[in-house]
């Protein structure tokens, strides 16, 4: 899993529920920022946003990641920015946890879980 990138491309919010569900997509805050992507797509694509909001809260019921992103997405007037945000977002948190942490490291790490 490491070793390899693999884009997978999404065109319904169908299609990103099912890969959220089927595990293509790993890691808590990965898994909300594709589900905002996915509720981008759908209104993008004029699906039901109801619908494309529970089918992908389905997608994964535990997540809580997913259900906070698409919670916050849900009243957004132009998903596509938000979700860009969000991703955006998401990048710089990691990249300074990264900054912070790195100097705290000894000669190894171990990831936990929520790894993205």
């Amino acid at each position: 899993l490491p070793k390899k990138t693999e884009y997978v491309y999404c065109s319904t919010s169908q299609q990103v529920a099912d890969a959220i569900r089927d595990m293509v997509v790993r890691g808590a805050p990965a898994i909300g920022i594709t589900a905002a992507y996915g509720m981008a797509i759908a209104q993008i694509n004029m699906e039901n946003i109801e619908d494309a909001y529970e089918c992908l809260l389905r997608s994964r019921p535990t997540a809580s990641n997913l259900r906070w992103a698409i919670e916050k997405i849900k009243g957004e007037v132009d998903k596509l920015s938000f979700a860009k945000n969000l991703h955006r977002e998401d990048i710089s948190l990691n990249r300074r946890l990264g900054e912070n942490g790195a100097p705290l490291l000894n000669g190894g790490v171990l990831t936990v879980c929520n790894t993205g």
